[in-house]
Formats: C-alpha cells, sequence, structure tokens
C-alpha cells in the first residue's frame, strides 16, 4: 500500500487499486501482526516481504518478493524485530 496524494494505491496481486483514504485510517483497520508501516507513505504486508536489508552505510530497504524495495525508517526497526520473531517463531 502506498500513497499518492490524497489516496492510497492498492497493490493486490497483479492488479492495483486506488482508494480515497488516509493511511492513518487504513492502518487502524489492518492487523499490526502481519501489517508493518515502513515509512510514512507505505505499508507491506510481511507474508509478501523477502528480505530485509541494511547495507554498511546507508537506509534499510524492505525487499517485496515482487522485487519492490521500500525504504524503512529507523523509527520502525525495533517494531520490525518485534514483528519478526512473533511471525516466525509462532
Amino acid at each position: 500500500m502506498q500513497s499518492s496524494g490524497n489516496h492510497i494505491r492498492l497493490h493486490l496481486a497483479k492488479a492495483s487499486y486506488l482508494t480515497r483514504q488516509s493511511m492513518k485510517n487504513l492502518q487502524a483497520l489492518l492487523d499490526p501482526r502481519r501489517f508493518l508501516r515502513v515509512h510514512r507513505n507505505a505499508i507491506v504486508n510481511l507474508d509478501h516481504v523477502e528480505e530485509f536489508h541494511l547495507p554498511p552505510h546507508g537506509n534499510m530497504f524492505v525487499k517485496l518478493n515482487d522485487g519492490l524495495c521500500l525504504p524503512l525508517r529507523k523509527a520502525n526497526r525495533a517494531l520490525l524485530r518485534k514483528l519478526l520473531k512473533r511471525h516466525f517463531v509462532a
């Protein structure tokens, strides 16, 4: 899910849809154990994450299984660690 002006573009399988909603409102509707807001304009489904990459210098990235790479805010790294422990240990 990526914000696009006053809309959010939902990427589902091979299609995408536009909805008029704020990221904050949409995030409140989602299961916080399965969805992570990686950036102010992007939310990802953890089931579709291929890898998290932290280069020696620079920002951390989230790579989705469709090849898309998104930046991960520093503020979300601790939350990400907690979610991954729950997601993969459970």
